[in-house]
């Protein structure tokens, strides 16, 4: 019985999680980005194409919408987790990760990155 509990405990060890060592924060990223309507797929294919990028949690579109003649031109708020295990700082995400992937989604222009910033909890 005592082997049986010894082996319970290691396995409950191994099955949580660690305490402080793993620590997640969450930053916010806003692109003034421009959707074509002739390429790719519409605004709800391309919002799930971001969210596919590895590290992004939410994907957000906010504020004035500029229609254009061949799309439209708006602010897109991208919410992003970094773990303290991410090597990469959040900035450094943003332009050697995320924009050169939102770069090859079709239809998707990168106009601008607006703001980074971290998220209180």
């Amino acid at each position: 019985m005592i082997k049986e509990d010894k082996n319970l405990d290691s396995w409950k060890r191994f099955i949580n999680e660690a305490g402080d060592d793993f620590a997640q924060d969450i930053w916010e990223v806003i692109f003034a980005v421009h959707v074509s309507k002739f390429v790719g797929g519409d605004k709800d294919q391309t919002w799930a194409e971001i969210r596919a990028i590895d590290g992004v949690t939410i994907v957000t579109p906010f504020g004035r919408k500029i229609n254009t003649t061949d799309g439209q031109q708006l602010n897109l708020r991208v919410k992003i987790c970094c773990t303290s295990a991410v090597r990469l700082a959040p900035r450094m995400y943003v332009e050697k990760h995320l924009k050169p992937y939102m770069k090859k989604i079709p239809g998707l222009t990168v106009l601008k990155t607006l703001k980074v910033h971290k998220v209180d909890r």
